[in-house]
């Protein structure tokens, strides 16, 4: 992955009013499977919230740029990065862009087609909590570093629990838990 894998920006200037629109001078969706790793890596997909912040997402293969999820988890991660200081009255602090990153990088390491989308909630430490509470399974990843996260799972069938940092139990997560939530 690039080194940056979300940059914003205040600039809008330039951009069409459409929601989203994949970028790479011009590369189409449908072209991407076709452009070499490191033409993939170059190409970017980039989401507009209204005349608020730009997200540039980078080096994207062609198979999640088409996924259902991703626009919603854009949308949902450049909202967050407007977050002013203190965005709760209580002194919370602004989103984290690193947290942000790191959220989606996990996203894209975990998530299949079928998945359903997170939700996605800023915490008071500036960083992200990634939830999904459906099909008897309570699972919640929260980034509180760019490089580090923790994860909780509770499942409402077995009545078993699990809990382990992330990035190290990812695998575990997506062979056990994800394959539930996308059946």
């Amino acid at each position: 992955m690039p080194s940056s894998l979300i940059e914003t920006d205040q600039n809008t200037e330039g951009l069409s009013n459409a929601d989203w629109a994949p970028a790479a001078m011009g590369t189409t969706l449908a072209e991407l499977d076709n452009l070499s790793a490191r033409e993939r890596e170059e190409s970017y997909a980039v989401h507009r919230v209204a005349s608020e912040r730009v997200v540039m997402v980078k080096g994207i293969d062609a198979r999640v740029m088409r996924s259902a999820w991703l626009m919603q988890t854009l949308k949902s991660l450049a909202k967050l990065l407007n977050l002013p200081p203190n965005w709760d009255s209580y002194g919370a602090l602004p989103i984290d862009s690193g947290c942000a990153e790191f959220a989606l990088s996990i996203l894209i390491q975990i998530m299949g087609d079928p998945t359903p989308p997170p939700s996605i909630v800023p915490t008071v430490s500036g960083g992200v909590q990634l939830e999904w509470h459906m099909k008897g399974i309570d699972l919640e990843i929260e980034v509180s570093s760019p490089t580090q996260g923790q994860y909780y799972v509770f499942d409402h069938c077995t009545g078993s629990e699990q809990e382990g940092s992330v990035p190290e139990g990812l695998n575990n997560l997506k062979a056990e838990v994800l394959a539930k939530l996308s059946e």
